[in-house]
C-alpha cells in the first residue's frame, strides 16, 4: 500500500466516523450543553470564536468557490449534509454491528414513488428534531439570563445545535422520499467536463487491465482440460472488454482531442503486478491462480466508466453488458475454486 492509497483509506475511515459516530456525538453535546449545562470540552469561548467561526466560514466559502465552476453551489451543499444526516443512524447501525461482528442485511429505502414512506427511521429524525428544538428554547432561555464567559458559550452552542437542527429537518424532509424534479437532478448530477483527462486515465488503464487478465486465462486454459472452456471464456470475455474500452477511448480523444502522453496506471499497478507475478507459481495449483477479487473490481470499474462516460456523451450500452460479464465470471470462478479445492 502507498502513501496514496493509505490516505485515501483513513480518510474513507474517518468520512464514514463522521457521517456516524461523530454526528450523533455533534447532535448530543451541544444539546446537553444547552439544556443541563454539562460540558465535554473545556476552552475559553471568546478564544473559539474568534478562531472558529472565520476558519468555519473560509472553508465554506472556498469549498463552494472551488465546487462553483462544477455547477455545485450552496444549495447543493445544504443537500448533500441532508442526506448525509439521513444515513447518520443507519450507517451507525452497521458499525455497531460490525463491532459486534454480526451480519444485517441492507434494505433498501423506496424513492420517487410519489408516496410518503414512513419508516422507523422517522421516529428518529423526529425525535432529534425535537430534541434540537428543545435545546435551543432552553438554551436561548439559559443564555438571556446568564452574563460573562458562559454566555459566549452559550452562543456557541446553540450556533452548533441550530446548524444540526436545519441538517435535521432537511434530512427528515429528503427521506419522505418525495419525487425529485428533473431540474433538480440535474443541478445535483456530477459534472465531468473540464475532467477529461482524468476520465482518459481510467480508460487506459482498464484496457491495460482487461488486457493482462486476458493473457493469464488464455495461458491457464490451455494447461487446465477440465476447466479450459470456463477459462476460455472468461479470458475472451476481457479481451473483448478490453476493446470496448478502446473503442470508448478512441470516440474520448476524437471528440476532446486529448493525448495519451504521460499516462500513469497506478491505481492498478498493483493488480497488474500480481497477476502478472502468479505466472511465476506454475499452473498446478489452480487456486492460487484464479483471481475472484478482480472480477468484483472490474465490475465497480464498469459502473464508473459508464458513470463518467455517459456524462461525456459516449455510448456506454456495450458496458452495461460488461458489468453482467464481471458477475458472470465471479461465479464462474467460484465453482472453479470450489472444484479444484475438493479435488485437493
Amino acid at each position: 500500500m502507498n502513501i496514496s492509497q493509505l490516505l485515501d483509506y483513513i480518510n474513507g475511515v474517518y468520512y464514514w466516523f463522521f457521517v456516524s459516530i461523530l454526528t450523533i456525538a455533534g447532535i448530543l453535546a451541544p444539546s446537553i450543553f444547552l439544556m443541563f449545562r454539562v460540558f465535554f470540552l473545556s476552552i475559553n469561548p471568546i478564544l473559539y470564536l474568534i478562531v472558529y467561526f472565520p476558519v468555519f466560514l473560509a472553508s465554506l466559502m472556498s469549498y463552494l468557490a472551488i465546487m462553483g465552476r462544477y455547477g455545485y453551489g450552496l444549495r447543493e451543499f445544504m443537500h448533500h449534509q441532508g442526506i448525509q444526516f439521513v444515513v447518520s443512524l443507519p450507517v451507525t447501525i452497521a458499525f455497531i454491528w460490525w463491532v459486534l461482528r454480526r451480519r444485517k442485511s441492507f434494505r433498501v429505502t423506496p424513492k420517487g414513488t410519489g408516496a410518503v414512506h414512513l419508516t422507523t427511521y422517522h421516529t428518529y429524525y423526529l425525535a432529534i428534531i425535537a430534541l434540537l428544538t428543545a435545546a435551543i428554547v432552553i438554551g436561548a432561555f439559559n443564555a438571556i439570563h446568564t452574563g460573562g464567559d458562559l454566555f459566549y458559550a452559550y452562543v456557541i452552542n446553540l450556533f452548533r445545535a441550530g446548524w444540526w437542527l436545519v441538517m435535521a429537518l432537511l434530512g427528515f424532509y429528503i427521506s419522505l422520499a418525495l419525487p425529485v424534479p428533473e431540474n433538480a437532478v440535474r443541478r445535483v448530477s456530477q459534472s465531468y467536463e473540464g475532467l477529461e483527462h482524468h476520465v482518459l486515465q481510467l480508460l487506459i488503464c482498464g484496457i491495460q487491465l482487461e488486457r493482462v487478465i486476458a493473457k493469464h486465462y488464455f495461458r491457464l486454459a490451455e494447461v487446465h482440460g477440465k476447466y479450459s472452456e470456463v477459462l476460455r471464456r472468461i479470458a475472451e470475455d476481457s479481451a473483448r472488454h478490453a476493446e470496448i474500452y478502446a473503442r470508448l477511448l478512441r470516440s474520448l480523444k476524437r471528440l476532446r482531442g486529448l493525448s495519451v502522453e504521460g499516462v500513469d496506471c497506478g491505481w492498478t499497478r498493483p493488480t497488474v503486478d500480481k497477476v502478472v507475478s502468479s505466472q511465476r507459481l506454475g499452473v498446478e495449483d489452480l487456486g492460487r491462480l484464479v483471481f475472484i477479487a478482480e472480477e468484483v473490481m472490474m465490475k465497480v470499474y464498469a459502473e464508473l466508466v459508464i458513470e463518467t462516460c455517459s456524462k461525456l456523451g459516449l455510448d456506454v450500452e456495450e458496458v452495461k453488458g460488461i458489468m453482467k460479464d464481471e458477475e458472470a465470471h465471479e461465479r464462474l470462478l467460484e465453482s472453479i475454486l470450489g472444484g479444484s479445492t475438493a479435488a485437493h
